[in-house]
């Protein structure tokens, strides 16, 4: 039996119902709408391309126009994930494109953008014009696309409802296009490769991805939402789109209050629409779809920054530099965002509050701050987060910091002995302030597993008016060793207690010093600044280094940069030593670099902040200074007064000091609490061996605390050690190649505390002043001082513009190192002070009649002999007439001579003088007595500068002495002044300058002088010489000596044998003065007249001798002296004849050395006149000499002087006739080759300076001997 199949028939058809009756061909009913939906894809949705055939751009708007309607079915809905739900997505991103336009515009500085109208009719009737055939058929088609079925048909007037079509480009590329069917859409095959830089408003790269509506930012929605509803009238061929929005607010926003929502219950209207948001304008044209036109949000960053109460609120003075870069390239200041912080009262981003869920990086790359997309709404703007203000690593310091002069945290970990470098990056002082960082960092130890030590960071931002000051605060935990975890950084242990497991050697901690320790605010002003940074010297530890920054800029080390940093090594030794130079800028803030690896594997490092001291302001009537400085070739000295100079006897002065108030050199560690210490010790490190090495390289290399005494504080401060007068000495490298501007200091301690210049590649240049040699050295000695006179004046209150400076000479000094001094002290004084500052230029010899004169204790009618010892030369003014007559004369006769041995010129080939070798084991001797005595430390102390000066070969006899004088506790001048054959010489020396002095007033014709006054260093013997208080015995000396020396010149009637001189001219024959190099001279007998004059004198000696110099300069300046020619040439050379006249003076009368030595060494005839008068003189002034020891009230045992003179009487004579010859041939052989140099200085003094050297060489044998 047959199977029954059943019949059963089937329609060939798209529709799902395919059962039929009926057989073979029959007519069926057209597709219609919703039959075609009824139409299943077997691919579904989840093809890739899209399902356009006709490659026209009138497909691609169908096609979105179809997603929305695809979408809008239940099987897809809005959150699925097909074609359709990317298409439409793809036209929500091009609608978010033309609400942010406004703002990707702004940050369009290439001009990426354009924008393209195409009228529709123009564009047919161009192309059916065309003669092309291909562009005839191309207008047929798009007139056909256009025409009346389409949704750009005409209406009744003939008027097409969207006669334009706009095309956004980018780089000419088509990106959208605007469209009557769903506002805009997406040109096929965008390259988004292309438009990668600019993102959606919630921070996505544009077409990237699928988001509903409902799932992008709240005020995209309400844009969309209020653009459809509000023009549904207009956009009334969107049905697809109309019914999206139907959908999405009857789903997602169907809740009562629901701001969406209340936009279709009439809250919202057409006005307010316009109002809120703006027409979109590129090159002039406004796209539009039906007469709406495109509207863009207002640029998020309208006025430079976002709207945002967590906008960072930078200090005052750095709202110009807290700026960083956005992706449109704008300045603008950042975001401070921190997880898990709420405030309901801020608004992060338009309006929308910070949610504490929202998850923010503890840490961001720093490369570049346009990179960052703000969490949640992904728009690019720079945010800061934790590690961008608080550093990687935590360095700890084995000292408490000065918190005075240096930034630190008002709250910090309570230890006497430990202190933090700010644990900032650099980033942080773009932002803020000194008062703001100290106001807002806590150092504290941590109280939980977290961490060992807690940082917290209080980072002010802007907040709302109602909530005042506002912060977000920020908080990193810090390990010792290896951080526990990714968040934590790492402690740098500078103290050597163990905490750090793994460090495996003593910790090398640093110290720092910076001078000068102030800022004007002024830039012209603020050019120079030096930083020492000091270090341990440890095996296996690289130095130290650091850098400074300028308004949160590293300054440049470049040689070529105006503003820069150089670093000068000083190799010293157990030390690393580095003396950083600041020039053309101030700094802000230092960054130190340790030599240790902190957490990310590179070189740890700290801030340092300094709280830099600022001018005092005296309001409309700041203070002027007159300060007086004089250099001198053994010791310099600095006064100054801030009274007023033009008010005679009411000017203070005082020796150039440096207090605690006015400080310019400022250490990083904190001097000792207790003000009751002395302030020497206060400024001392005596608990870490780094602060021990910082006093000592400071005080020698670099630049004091402290300088001298403060008036009426010298208990207080006990500083003898810094105070002035200082050696003229500077301390530099050894090696050839340093740099003296910036490798060099002035020795402060010279003599007076050991240097330990061998062991630390150091040497002590002297004699800067005399020698051509020097020139940079001088210059940096001198730059040193107006930097410190600058600095006095700033702290004090006075005004640099109004400043006078005066400094001193000796008038023989050669004319050739007169006018480099004098260029040197007027451009520095106006390239260091002030442009305008008042430079005035004074004799030595000139300076201490105002000092007296200002003390009461010279008459303004008074004939005065002011005589100047230095250490080179002595000067010697007379002064009468209340200062309106005055000359003077200088000679190379300073106290030097008395110490000196043969061979001056090289001291490294100098004998030690007598002086110095006679006393050279007693020295010895008492240092040893010191240290078991007095104190086992100060007398290692000089031994250790006796073995540095006295032993080492480097230093003059004359600098050997001058360290003798100034040890303390040994008495060197007391001894002297118990050495009966020695103080014949200091006697000797004395009474040459007033032999000479009284000579040259009586060739002069001036008064019979009342007042000899002394001054300048060499004028301390006399402090021994006369051991009385009131010096009576040498001021008796000086009475009777002068008055013996005025007669004898009186005596030979000078006038009346010029007057016969005139007539006959007297016959010199060669025998009458070549026996002279024999030493067989005639004596020549005087006659004598009387003449009336008072002889009583008074002798005028001050305890610091330099004061009378320097006082009496700024003294001079009162208006009492307004008619006085200060510093002019007064120079009056008196060669020391015994029949001298005024026309013999110089430079009444033209004399060179060529005019009295021939170019052999033989005498020319005039030459060898002078050398008889002169020994005649000489011979006179020995028996003048000796003869007041037999004077009843002059004689030498009122001295302490007993020794044989007889022998020294045929010393003398035996020594003079050759030494005078010999100095005026040397002084020949040394003049200019070919020229003629003229006779600077008296020959009287040449033979004497021999005398004295041998007579001294001779009583040093006699004690070695002995």
């Amino acid at each position: 039996m047959a199977l029954q199949i059943p019949e059963s028939r089937h329609l060939l058809t798209l529709r799902q119902e395919r059962s039929t009756d009926k057989k073979g061909w029959h007519e069926t009913v057209i597709y219609n709408s919703s039959r075609i939906e009824e139409i299943e894809d077997p691919n579904g949705s989840k093809v890739a391309i899209p399902p356009s055939s006709i490659p026209t751009p009138f497909a691609q708007m169908h096609l979105y126009d179809i997603a929305f309607k695809m979408v809008n079915r239940k099987e897809l809905g809005h959150e699925g994930q097909t074609i359709y739900n990317q298409l439409v997505s793809e036209c929500l991103d091009a609608i978010d494109l033309i609400y942010n336009l406004r703002e990707h515009l702004q940050a369009d500085k290439e001009e990426h953008f354009a924008i393209i109208e195409w009228n529709i009719d123009e564009r047919i009737k161009s192309l059916r014009s065309s003669e092309n055939d291909g562009h005839q058929l191309l207008g047929k088609t798009i007139e056909l696309f256009t025409g009346d079925l389409s949704p750009f048909a005409k209406n009744m007037q003939g008027e097409r409802k969207t006669p334009n079509m706009y095309i956004l480009t980018y780089d000419t590329t088509p990106i959208v296009a605007t469209s009557p069917l769903t506002f805009a859409f997406l040109a096929p095959k965008v390259d988004k490769e292309l438009i990668s830089g600019v993102k959606t408003i919630d921070g996505r790269d544009m077409f990237t991805g699928i988001r509903a509506l409902h799932q992008r930012s709240e005020e995209f929605q309400i844009y969309v939402h209020r653009l459809f509803h509000l023009h549904k009238n207009m956009l009334n061929q969107m049905d697809n789109v109309h019914e999206y929005m139907r959908i999405q607010r009857d789903k997602y926003h169907s809740k009562k209050g629901d701001i969406i929502k209340d936009i279709y219950e009439e809250t919202s209207t057409l006005g307010a629409f316009n109002a809120d948001y703006n027409d979109v304008i590129i090159d002039g044209k406004t796209p539009r779809i039906e007469k709406v036109a495109w509207k863009s949000c207002a640029p998020i960053i309208t006025d430079g920054n976002l709207k945002s109460s967590y906008l960072i609120k930078p200090s005052k003075s750095k709202e110009k530099t807290a700026l960083l870069e956005t992706q449109g390239g704008q300045k603008v200041l950042p975001l401070v965002l921190q997880e898990g912080y709420e405030n309901p009262a801020f608004k992060y981003f338009r309006d929308k509050e910070w949610s504490n869920k929202t998850k923010v990086p503890f840490s961001l790359p720093k490369e570049n701050w346009s990179d960052r997309n703000l969490p949640e709404v992904g728009f690019g703007y720079p945010y800061l987060v934790t590690t961008d203000l608080l550093a990687e690593d935590l360095i700890r310091m084995p000292y408490r910091i000065n918190d005075e002069r240096f930034v630190v945290p008002k709250n910090h970990i309570h230890d006497s002995n430990i202190d933090f470098l700010l644990p900032v990056t650099d980033l942080y002082f773009k932002f803020f302030d000194e008062e703001t960082l100290i106001e807002n960092l806590t150092i504290e130890t941590a109280d939980s597993n977290e961490g060992a030590i807690r940082v917290r960071l209080r980072v002010p931002i802007k907040g709302t008016e109602e909530e005042g000051k506002s912060y977000l605060t920020f908080t990193r935990y810090y390990d010792y060793g290896k951080p526990r975890n990714d968040n934590n950084g790492k402690i740098i242990n500078l103290v050597d207690d163990g905490k750090d497991e793994t460090m495996e050697d003593i910790p090398s901690p640093f110290s720092i010093s910076i001078y000068p320790f102030i800022r004007t605010g002024n830039a012209a002003n603020d050019t120079m600044y030096k930083i020492m940074l000091l270090s341990s010297k440890l095996d296996n530890v690289e130095a130290y280094s650091l850098n400074a920054y300028n308004e949160e800029k590293a300054i440049e080390t470049s040689d070529a940069a105006i503003q820069k940093i150089s670093r000068f090594e000083r190799n010293v030794e157990g030390s690393h030593l580095s003396v950083f130079s600041v020039s053309g800028c101030a700094f802000d803030a230092i960054e130190i670099v340790t030599p240790y690896r902190g957490k990310t594997g590179s070189r740890a490092k700290g801030w340092i902040l300094p709280r830099w001291k600022k001018p005092i302001q005296q309001g409309s009537n700041p203070k002027q200074f007159t300060v007086a400085v004089d250099f001198g070739t053994t010791n310099s000295f600095v006064a100054f007064t801030d009274s007023n100079t033009a008010t005679e006897g009411n000017i203070q002065t005082y020796p150039f000091f440096i207090g605690e108030d006015d400080m310019q050199t400022v250490t990083l560690n904190k001097p000792t609490a207790d003000k009751n210490h002395v302030m020497l010790d206060r400024y001392d490190f005596d608990d870490n061996a780094i602060g021990l090495a910082t006093t000592f390289f400071q005080d020698r290399m670099f630049m004091p605390n402290l300088i001298g005494n403060p008036p009426a504080q010298e208990s207080n401060y006990g500083n003898w050690r810094n105070a002035f007068p200082i050696r003229t000495a500077l301390i530099h490298a050894s090696d050839v190649k340093f740099d003296p501007l910036l490798n060099s200091s002035i020795s402060f301690l010279y003599e007076k505390d050991y240097l330990d210049i061998d062991r630390h590649s150091q040497r002590v240049t002297t004699n800067l002043k005399w020698s051509a040699d020097n020139s940079k050295l001088v210059e940096v000695f001198i730059e040193q001082l107006l930097h410190m006179i600058r600095n006095k004046i700033l702290l004090n209150g006075g005004d640099l513009s109004r400043t006078k400076l005066i400094w001193f000479k000796p008038l023989s000094l050669p004319k050739r190192l007169t006018d480099n001094l004098n260029n040197l002290w007027e451009n520095k004084s106006k390239e260091i002070i002030s442009k305008s500052v008042d430079v005035h230029l004074m004799n030595e010899s000139e300076a201490p009649y105002f000092y007296y004169r200002a003390k009461g204790k010279v008459e303004k009618s008074s004939s005065v002999v002011s005589i100047d010892i230095g250490g080179g030369s002595t000067d010697i003014a007379l002064v009468s007439n209340g200062g309106r007559t005055k000359i003077a004369t200088s000679a190379y006769f300073g106290a030097n001579t008395l110490y000196e041995g043969k061979d001056t010129k090289d001291p490294s080939l100098e004998t030690e003088g007598g002086i110095v070798s006679r006393y050279r084991n007693w020295f010895k001797n008492k240092i040893e007595l010191t240290k078991q005595g007095i104190s086992q430390a100060e007398g290692s102390r000089l031994e250790i500068i006796f073995n540095e000066i006295m032993e080492s070969g480097r230093f003059s006899s004359s600098d050997k002495a001058s360290f003798m004088y100034s040890a303390k506790n040994i008495d060197f001048d007391k001894q002297l002044s118990e050495d009966q054959d020695i103080l014949l010489l200091f006697l000797l020396h004395y009474a040459a300058c007033i032999y000479h002095a009284v000579q040259l007033l009586a060739i002069k014709g001036m008064p019979y002088p009342k007042d000899f006054c002394f001054s300048g260093t060499g004028s301390k013997y006399l402090n021994f010489l006369d051991v009385t208080k009131d010096k009576k015995n040498i001021q008796k000396f000086t009475e009777i000596f002068a008055k013996k020396v005025y007669d004898k010149y009186k005596d030979l009637k000078i006038e009346a044998k010029e007057q016969k001189e005139n007539q006959e001219e007297q016959q010199v024959q060669e025998k009458d003065y070549n026996p002279f190099l024999d030493g067989s001279l005639d004596e020549s007998g005087s006659s004598s007249i009387e003449d009336q004059y008072d002889g009583t004198i008074n002798l005028h000696v001050t305890q610091e001798p330099k004061e009378a110099t320097c006082f009496g300069g700024i003294h001079s300046f009162s208006t009492a002296y307004k008619n006085i020619n200060l510093g002019e040439d007064i120079n009056t050379i008196f060669l020391g004849e015994i029949d001298a006249k005024k026309s013999d003076l110089l430079p009444n009368r033209q004399l060179t050395y060529e005019d009295l030595i021939e170019q052999d060494g033989k005498f020319t005839k005039e030459g060898g006149e002078l050398a008889l008068r002169i020994d005649k003189n000489l011979d006179q002034f020995l028996e003048i000499f000796l003869s007041m020891n037999k004077n009843p009230e002059t004689r030498f045992e009122f001295y302490n002087i007993e020794t044989n003179l007889t022998n020294f009487e045929k010393g003398f004579k035996s020594i003079k006739q050759k030494e005078l010859a010999k100095g005026m041939i040397y002084e020949r052989k040394n003049a200019s080759d070919g020229g003629y140099t003229p006779v600077r200085e008296s020959f009287f003094f040449y033979p004497l300076r021999v005398i004295i050297r041998d007579w001294a060489l001779a009583m040093a044998q006699t004690k070695l001997n002995a």
